[in-house]
């Protein structure tokens, strides 16, 4: 379950090894994922809250190409069409220091989540944005990541302990960006 923390910095792990996945997207089916593919394994998740309203966090993040100012991993960034991130987005992201890896926009539901993927390392990654509303003035951004594949492998765990790294110092810079 959630942990709820009145600091804004405060990051949340789920374990790898983590089975509530298959709960938050099962309902009332019996345990059965019921879409085209089951869910893929939790690489990395982190959640954090920002104090603004959650449609000031959307446009925050949606603006893809200003993520190299507060994500020191991520030298470039470039959407299609320019601008915020729409449901039919794709783009690149130049990565410090493993390269650069396209994403196309899979799942949108503005100002809810959106989800794209793209491959690191050879690997399918899905990467779910979701912004949940706390107070009217504070938002709650959970970032999951999955391979898209089931349980994680090698190249995936090798993925997870890198990135989430990554994302632990660029958080921090994301919030501060927001913060009034």
């Amino acid at each position: 379950m959630w942990e709820i923390s009145t600091d804004p910095l405060a990051l949340r792990r789920r374990d790898l090894n983590n089975r509530d996945l298959m709960a938050d997207h099962t309902g009332s089916t019996g345990g059965r994922w019921m879409g085209s593919d089951p869910p893929g394994a939790v690489l990395v998740e982190r959640s954090f809250d920002v104090p603004v309203a959650r449609d000031q966090a959307w446009s925050a993040l949606a603006d893809v190409e200003s993520w190299p100012h507060w994500a020191p991993h991520i030298s470039r960034a470039r959407v299609t069409p320019p601008g915020s991130v729409q449901a039919h987005s794709s783009g690149t992201f130049r990565f410090r220091p493993i390269g650069r890896s396209r994403f196309t926009m899979t799942d949108f539901d503005p100002p809810r989540s959106w989800t794209w993927t793209g491959r690191v390392l050879g690997v399918t990654i899905d990467y779910e944005h979701r912004f949940d509303e706390v107070e009217p003035d504070r938002t709650r951004l959970v970032w999951t990541v999955r391979e898209r594949r089931g349980r994680p492998r090698v190249r995936g765990r090798l993925f997870a302990a890198v990135y989430s790294r990554l994302i632990d110092r660029a958080w921090p810079g994301f919030v501060a960006s927001v913060a009034p």
